[in-house]
């Protein structure tokens, strides 16, 4: 299978290849080193709600009757654990047109809660790497693949992409669910993802975008960075195909999402809200009203018309 692309990958270096980096979110000059210096971006992420109190998901599992010590089932388990729009139905996409097959390496940059990782080796028998810079993210997701049977071929790594150190040409496929859209050292991390692809490997990307015919108002800046974790500009579809072309990467799909996760945000924040008494029966009333303003912060972009929302695919040139 790894010869699909006429092409053998080669073998991570220095051990695992990922270990003794600096476990950073980088946002142009600035940084987190964890344990040293300065926490500005570190605690930046933390503003967006949605990464948050973590232990949401162990609540969600009690209520389906499932106790902490208990096994998981993959497929059960995805009801709840991805962090992206759409669920299972963007990870089989992004099997599709990142072509992952059977024994492929995976890059997942920005991993989450692991749900994607774990449903990518699930259907496509592949060997994922799921990449996470926040701690608290990256355990929880070590426990839930452990309880999963799926250690072995997910392997979670806590850190910073930007800053790791990855032999070139180590994976066949990169897929990243709305996590570009936090990095505003877009060169770099197209240019890192362009030396661990394989020759003629695919990246698959769900992402943010800025519409070309429009600017954001000074509201929609406030809340972008406030409750999105997005302080930079955002690309338009023209400046994101130069960007990667630059990096030596060729996008060769691209499909417009905006309509689509206008309607799914709208319709999340809708049923969120008739929910109330349940989301603070299960999580409490913190938890709840960090969603709210999450969930409402990015319906409100999207029907504003200038946030855009793109799937898109490119191959390694």
């Amino acid at each position: 299978a790894l010869r699909a692309y006429g092409h053998q990958c080669r073998s991570l270096v220095k051990g695992d290849g990922h270990r003794g980096h600096r476990k950073a979110f980088v946002s142009g000059n600035r940084g987190y080193q964890e344990g040293v210096g300065n926490t500005t971006m570190a605690d930046e992420i933390k503003t967006m709600q949605l990464y948050n109190h973590i232990d949401r998901i162990f609540n969600e599992l009690k209520e389906m009757g499932i106790q902490d010590a208990n096994p998981l089932d993959v497929e059960r388990l995805s009801e709840v654990d991805s962090l992206h729009y759409l669920g299972n139905e963007a990870t089989k996409n992004a099997i599709l047109q990142a072509h992952i097959e059977k024994g492929h390496r995976v890059l997942d940059i920005g991993s989450g809660l692991g749900g994607p990782a774990r449903m990518l080796t699930h259907l496509a028998e592949c060997h994922v790497d799921a990449y996470e810079l926040q701690g608290d993210m990256h355990e929880t997701a070590k426990i839930l693949t452990d309880r999963c049977g799926l250690a072995s071929r997910v392997q979670h790594i806590h850190g910073n992409f930007l800053e790791s150190n990855i032999a070139p040409e180590t994976y066949n496929a990169i897929v990243s669910f709305l996590v570009f859209l936090h990095i505003e050292d877009r060169a770099t991390l197209f240019r890192k993802c362009q030396d661990v692809l394989c020759k003629d490997g695919f990246m698959y990307v769900e992402d943010f975008i800025r519409k070309s015919d429009r600017e954001f108002t000074a509201e929609e800046l406030e809340m972008l960075s406030r409750d999105v974790a997005v302080g930079h500009p955002l690309p338009t579809l023209e400046q994101l195909q130069e960007e990667l072309s630059s990096a030596g990467l060729d996008m060769v799909q691209h499909t417009d999402m905006t309509e689509a996760w206008n309607k799914y945000t709208g319709d999340r924040y809708v049923k969120y809200e008739q929910e109330l008494d349940r989301h603070i029966r299960v999580h409490g009333k913190e938890a709840v009203e960090g969603l709210q303003t999450f969930y409402r912060s990015v319906q409100r972009l999207f029907t504003g018309g200038t946030l855009g929302g793109i799937v898109y695919a490119v191959r390694k040139r």
